[in-house]
C-alpha cells in the first residue's frame, strides 16, 4: 500500500511560534509491503514499511519570549522498520504469540537550540548544534512482546505477558546521557469462568503486574542552558510502580 497524508500544526504550534514565524503542515508518505498466512494451529504476518516525513514538527529546545516550547519544521525525515507478528497453538495445552517491530527513526538534518544566560545571568546568546542523521526522540529501534497461555483447562486460563522497549532518547540529538534505559516488564494474568444460579458468567481475575519486580521508566523530558563557561543538562523521568496486584470480579446477567 502506498498512503499521503498531511496534518496541520496544532494551536499551540501557532500561538506559541515566534513573531513572523508560521509553522508549515506536516506532510506524509507511508509505503508499506506485508505477507501473512495461517492455519488452524498458527498465524503469522509481516510487513516492512517506510514513513518518509516533510516538514515534521519536532522539539528543537527552543522557546518563545514567554519561555514555552516551540516546536519547528524539519525537512526530511523518516521511520522504516519490519514487523513481525505471530501465534500458535500446541496441541490443548499452550498457546504463544509475539511480536517484533525493528526500526530506524531518523531526522537528517537537525538544529539543537540552546540558550546562553551568561555567568552572572545577565546575557542571552542564543547556541545552535548542529546534527545529522540523528534519532527522533521517544522513538526506540526495538519493541517486542511476547505471550505464554495455559489453555489446558476448561474455564480456566493462565497467561504470563512480556514487553521489551528499547532506548529511547529524551531530545533529538542521540546522547545517550539524555536517554531513557531499555528495559523490559513481565505481567502474570490468571481468570477462571464460571456460571452460578442466575448469573450467566462468573468471572474471577488475579493480577501480578510487574512481576519480577522491575525498576523503570518509561517516559520522561530534559531541559538544559548554559551559564557562561559551564553547561547545566537536567533529566526528569516518570519512575514506574514495582511489582503490585489486582484482583477482578466480572458478573454477566
Amino acid at each position: 500500500s502506498l498512503a499521503r497524508s498531511n496534518r496541520e500544526p496544532v494551536r499551540n504550534d501557532f500561538i506559541d511560534a515566534p513573531n513572523g514565524e508560521t509553522p508549515q503542515a506536516e506532510q506524509l508518505t507511508d509505503l508499506e509491503i506485508g505477507y501473512r498466512t495461517s492455519s488452524s494451529t498458527y498465524t503469522f504476518e509481516a510487513v516492512a514499511y517506510y514513513m518518509g516525513y516533510k516538514d515534521q514538527l519536532v522539539l528543537t529546545g527552543a522557546l518563545n519570549d514567554v519561555g514555552s516550547s516551540i516546536r519547528t519544521n524539519v525537512d526530511n525525515s523518516y521511520r522504516a522498520g519490519l514487523e513481525l507478528i505471530g501465534s500458535a497453538i500446541y496441541g490443548d495445552l499452550l498457546k504463544v504469540g509475539g511480536n517484533l517491530t525493528l526500526s530506524q527513526n531518523k531526522i537528517q538534518n537537525f538544529t539543537e537550540v540552546i540558550y546562553d544566560y551568561g555567568t552572572n545571568f545577565d546575557e542571552f546568546n542564543v547556541i545552535e548544534n548542529e546534527f545529522e542523521d540523528t534519532d527522533i526522540s521517544f522513538s526506540p529501534n526495538v519493541i517486542a512482546g511476547g505471550e505464554v497461555s495455559y489453555i489446558g483447562l476448561e474455564n480456566f486460563q493462565a497467561s504470563l505477558l512480556v514487553k521489551h522497549v528499547g532506548r529511547q532518547y529524551l531530545d533529538n540529538t542521540s546522547n545517550i546521557d539524555r536517554s531513557i534505559d531499555p528495559y523490559t516488564v513481565a505481567d502474570l494474568v490468571v481468570s477462571y469462568d464460571f456460571s452460578l444460579g442466575f448469573l450467566k458468567n462468573v468471572q474471577l481475575k488475579a493480577m501480578v503486574n510487574n512481576v519480577f519486580n522491575a525498576m523503570y521508566v518509561s517516559n520522561g523530558y530534559t531541559f538544559g542552558y548554559n551559564g557562561g563557561e559551564y553547561m547545566v543538562r537536567e533529566n526528569y523521568y516518570y519512575p514506574q510502580a514495582g511489582r503490585n496486584y489486582l484482583v477482578g470480579l466480572n458478573l454477566r446477567f
